[in-house]
């Protein structure tokens, strides 16, 4: 129980730094968290970033963002794709 409260409330403090980062000063840096490798030093954002280069897609200051907690954002993207692709009226939280 524990595990899941410090897991949720590090993805909702992940998830407010990437809301706010938007309206960071024009010039100014955008994030206080300090940049990724590139290409990524760890395994599980390793896959995670080439499998979505891989299928055409770019990777994202939120895909970024997540990097930093490798596990959570592993998490995050089963839970995305099983709403997108396995949900009883496919497709619908998308559009």
């Amino acid at each position: 129980m524990e595990k899941t409260v410090a897991c949720a409330t590090a993805l909702a403090l992940m998830i407010a730094s990437v809301t706010t980062a938007g309206f960071a000063a024009e010039g100014g840096k955008v994030s206080r968290l300090p940049a990724l490798a590139e290409p990524p030093t760890d395994p599980i954002n390793r896959e995670l970033f080439e499998e979505t280069k891989r299928r055409g897609g770019q990777i994202l200051n939120l895909h970024r963002t997540l990097g930093h907690a490798p596990q959570i954002a592993k998490a995050m993207r089963g839970m995305t794709y099983a709403l997108r692709y396995d949900s009883i009226r496919h497709g619908c939280c998308v559009r």
